[in-house]
């Protein structure tokens, strides 16, 4: 049974519960990290990151954009992976079950501003650590 004060603390640690989940902690080392591995490979979770990924890949091929205060995006990066993200929202999509860490990763890379989708930098590219991510969404489930 899921508390208030359970949901309400994972509420405030989301980041860095996922970002935990991501790095590969178990989502049964604590009750918060199960809470947030169950709400991440739950469908709702998985079609909003699909759909984030969609509007990164419709952003890429914008021209004239206003100004914004969301962070730039790369879009020479996402224009390399644009096969990996399609596949990659595809994926995400699928019913079949996927490992909390895999989708935990798809949400830090979707979230890092200073990520590869967002900055350019010659130590990665996002073609790399995309493919890493919908790869790792095919996992066995332990």
């Amino acid at each position: 049974m899921t508390t208030l004060w359970l949901r309400l603390r994972v509420w405030w640690r989301r980041h860095g519960l996922t970002a935990a989940l991501a790095e590969g902690a178990d989502p049964e080392a604590s009750a918060d990290l199960t809470l947030i591995a169950r709400d991440l490979i739950g469908m709702r979770a998985r079609q909003r990151l699909a759909a984030a990924v969609d509007g990164l890949l419709r952003a890429a091929t914008q021209r004239n954009v206003p100004w914004s205060p969301a962070v730039p995006i790369n879009r020479r990066e996402i224009a390399e992976a644009h096969d990996e993200l399609a596949e990659l929202a595809e994926r995400l999509r699928a019913p079949r079950p996927v490992p909390a860490h895999a989708v935990a990763r798809v949400a830090m890379l979707l979230s890092d501003g200073t990520g590869p989708l967002y900055r350019r930098t010659a130590n990665w590219h996002a073609w790399d650590v995309v493919r890493t991510a919908r790869l790792a969404l095919d996992d066995p489930i332990v």
